[in-house]
């Protein structure tokens, strides 16, 4: 009887059986494939989880950087473009800004109001006084007729007859010692108020000038006339309107 059994160690055998186990055992003639299950996970499964990581950094950088231009979503139609204006739009609009004819050749607010209050130029005021003294100095002198063709036709129609007017000039500036004409006087009314005395004749108001004329060796109220000195297509005309 050999050794016994029950005085080896329990080690001895187990490694004494796994010596002969690997003995006896068979080489495959490849390795075995390893298990995918306990490898990896499924490429499908990776790939969604990068998809899923991307994602994640890209919304963190879209919030901290602040909101951006708004992108359609994916699907989502493209938003429907705005039609450029057409041409009979901008024509008119361009109709309804550009002032009409009547209007671009009608006189400004400040034209009208400066005619109908009598604002002459300054070579009008010359034009008017330069008449005046013309005609105070002939009557001075006795020149009664060309005193009378200076005068507007509706101003001659005051009188009975030339001769009539003629003497009583004459008489009057016998007593003249001397005379100062003033044109556009400030002591007086405006033209407006002496228009009654044209006789009904028809005065340029933004031309017309009032012209006065004072005189020394006459007895007031008698020492002053007052004259409207009225432009038209055939000269100045005079009209006495005091």
């Amino acid at each position: 009887m050999g050794p016994s059994r029950m005085g080896r160690p329990r080690a001895d055998e187990i490694l004494e059986g796994w010596k002969m186990t690997s003995h006896s055992a068979q080489r495959p003639a490849e390795p075995p494939a390893p298990d995918r299950s306990r490898v990896g996970l499924p490429l499908g499964l990776v790939a969604a989880g990068v998809l899923v990581i991307l994602a994640l950094v890209v919304g963190s950088r879209m919030l901290s950087s602040g909101p951006g231009p708004v992108l359609p979503a994916v699907g989502a139609s493209p938003a429907a473009s705005v039609p450029a204006p057409t041409a009979s739009a901008e024509t008119a609009s361009a109709a309804s800004s550009a002032p009409t004819a009547s209007a671009a050749h009608r006189p400004s607010p400040s034209v009208e109001a400066s005619a109908a209050s009598g604002s002459p130029s300054p070579a009008d005021v010359a034009a008017a006084r330069q008449a005046i003294e013309t005609y105070t100095k002939h009557l001075k002198d006795g020149e009664t007729t060309p005193a009378w063709q200076m005068l507007a036709p509706k101003e001659q129609l005051k009188y009975a007859s030339t001769a009539q007017w003629a003497v009583e000039r004459y008489q009057f500036f016998q007593g003249v010692k001397s005379y100062t004409v003033t044109a556009d006087p400030k002591d007086v009314q405006p033209i407006r108020s002496w228009l009654a005395g044209t006789n009904g004749a028809s005065i340029d108001l933004g031309h017309a000038v009032l012209v006065e004329v004072r005189y020394t060796g006459v007895t007031p109220p008698a020492d002053w006339d007052l004259y409207i000195v009225n432009p038209t297509s055939n000269g100045l005309e005079i009209y006495s309107v005091r």
